[in-house]
């Protein structure tokens, strides 16, 4: 018997509700061209700007 297969034995009644409501699934994978402008230029930021301010705060750290 796999994991799946326990897994659906597995029923709390009293939680069901809870469960389907909350049941959105796992994490899913972020495409920043689908998200609207500025929550895609803000994720631009996060993904490019902030391994450059490191790697400028790691030159900075060394030659001081």
């Amino acid at each position: 018997m796999s994991h799946e297969d326990k897994s659906e034995f597995y029923v709390d009644e009293q939680l069901r509700p809870m469960q389907q409501i909350e049941g959105g699934g796992g994490p899913k994978k972020v495409y920043l061209q689908n998200m609207p402008k500025p929550v895609r230029y803000f994720g631009y930021f996060f993904v490019i700007g902030v391994p450059i301010l490191l790697l400028a705060l790691v030159i900075i750290s060394f030659f001081k």
